[in-house]
């Protein structure tokens, strides 16, 4: 935690959303800053002497190490069930389609495996995967390969894996990771889960009203006021957002919940504090520091625009709200916002700098535009509420899941104990060492001649013939092919007012 709250660490952190080969370094030294911690976790294992070891997925290997030293089970316990960078979705300019076969072969598995394991084999204060294993009399691990070799030990020995995810939040992708045993979602309730009563009373003003609630947070993700309330005062006075009141009578743009705690590091200007200062008296806008249960105030929402995390995603599905998601998109963020589309409960995955794009096809910011097909008579919301339908049956009387996996744990670490023994040690004879790394070798130039003529070459004449059509008929009439962003769009009620009002003044002089 220390470390990632350096002021370097932030900012590779923001950068990793713009440089998919960044994404990949941090995910391939994600377990090696866990190495000093090895003597620690060996130490505690050797004196409690327990029944069994559970394991997340950036220790697998320190787990491996004292498992097998001490002849301990251990069983995995994975949030993160993919071993890739999730592929970019939000494709919308013509450098994304350029770079995109070379940011596909980067958010690989091979890549990434390859990259991990030069990342693990290097000594850094003297500490190397390989130095760690030989000074507790194990095997070596084999050198560099492009793809993870200790998950498929794992495997080869039955180690289970366990994962606490609904198979129903992953769709069809469940059958693309037979590896592992899925659970449920795990929920954590307290008597805690009650709304304080500024959000409850913004929360139920807005429901007597009929508006529509959307909530935005990006939890600790480095986003920024200034662009929080930006989104938040779009979303208020967007012509497009009006909708139906829920209640009958006149249509109301919406009502929203903007948490911006921890955003301080960027500081919204004084016109957007002044703009969001008005919107909050109108009771349309509530700007929080502090948190909110989740537990309490998604039931009570219309839709959430999130940062793609677990946490916000699972409680999104749990309460049958579509999902806008955003932000600066790493790792498991990518990973989410792929299956909530997939599951058509939700956006692709858009970086929050394009979100107050202007997008002319749809004459609104992309903002505005997703916010309508959320919560409009669309597909996002209805299959929302299907999918939380289907999770409510599954879960049973276990609502929460943690009943069910603490049972799947515990059975899978006493009545179904694996204890690893000599991994690694197959194969390891001279001569296959070196036809392990031929093969890996002539896999990394088969791979990377397919990317270079089947894949950036015809994706560069395609771009190169786009560019050509825009410059032949877009190019002297740009001006008069698309329409103009308004400077100022004007309130949603007001703007509804407005033309109620030239209605009547046109029918008094006809």
């Amino acid at each position: 935690m220390a470390q990632t709250r350096t002021a370097l660490s932030q900012l590779i952190t923001w950068e990793g959303q713009h440089y998919d080969l960044l994404q990949s370094v941090i995910f391939s030294a994600q377990e090696k800053n866990f190495f000093p911690s090895e003597g620690c976790c060996y130490h505690w294992a050797l004196e409690e002497q327990p029944d069994f070891i559970v394991f997340g997925f950036t220790v697998t290997h320190l787990a491996m190490i004292v498992g097998e030293a001490l002849g301990i089970p251990i069983v995995g316990f994975i949030c993160q069930p993919d071993h890739k960078i999730e592929e970019r979705r939000d494709v919308t300019t013509h450098l994304d389609m350029l770079l995109g076969p070379t940011r596909q072969a980067m958010n690989s598995e091979g890549f990434n495996a390859a990259l991990m394991s030069v990342a693990q084999q290097m000594s850094m204060h003297g500490l190397s995967l390989n130095r760690l294993r030989k000074t507790r009399g194990l095997e070596p691990a084999p050198g560099i390969s492009d793809s993870m070799l200790h998950f498929e030990e794992l495997q080869k020995q039955n180690v289970p894996m366990i994962v606490p995810i609904s198979p129903i939040a992953l769709g069809d992708y469940f059958s693309k990771l037979p590896q592992y045993s899925f659970t449920d979602f795990i929920y954590l309730r307290t008597s805690a889960d009650t709304l304080d009563n500024e959000v409850d009373s913004f929360v139920q003003q807005a429901i007597r009203q009929g508006r529509r609630i959307v909530l935005i947070t990006f939890s600790s993700m480095p986003v920024g006021e200034r662009t929080i309330l930006d989104m938040a005062i779009e979303a208020c006075s967007a012509q497009q957002l009006v909708f139906p009141s829920k209640r009958g009578g006149p249509p109301l743009g919406l009502a929203v919940i903007a948490m911006v705690g921890g955003q301080d590091h960027d500081p919204a200007g004084p016109e957007a504090n002044e703009a969001a200062e008005a919107l909050q008296k109108e009771g349309r806008l509530l700007v929080r520091k502090s948190g909110a249960s989740f537990a309490a105030l998604f039931p009570l929402l219309d839709a959430v625009i999130g940062q793609g995390g677990l946490g916000v995603t699972s409680e999104a599905l749990r309460a049958g709200l579509p999902v806008i998601t955003s932000g600066i998109l790493l790792l498991d963020q990518r990973w989410w916002a792929a299956r909530v589309s997939e599951l058509g409960c939700g956006s692709k995955p858009i970086k929050v700098d394009r979100l107050l794009k202007w997008d002319h096809d749809q004459n609104s910011t992309r903002l505005a535009n997703l916010l309508r097909q959320a919560l409009g008579p669309h597909e996002w919301a209805l299959r929302a509420k299907e999918v939380a339908k289907q999770m409510a049956e599954s879960a049973g009387d276990d609502r929460d899941g943690i009943r069910r996996n603490a049972q799947e744990v515990f059975t899978r670490g006493t009545d179904n104990a694996v204890v690893l023994e000599d991994c690694y040690t197959e194969d390891r004879d001279c001569c296959s060492c070196l036809a392990l790394q031929a093969k890996c070798c002539f896999r990394c130039l088969e791979r990377c001649l397919r990317c270079i003529f089947l894949m950036n070459l015809p994706t560069l004449l395609y771009v190169l013939l786009l560019l050509l059509r825009e410059c032949i008929f877009c190019g002297p009439c740009r001006r008069r092919c698309r329409p103009s962003k308004p400077k100022k769009p004007l309130p949603a009620e007001a703007s509804s007012e407005e033309s109620s009002g030239s209605d009547l003044e046109a029918s008094d002089s006809a």
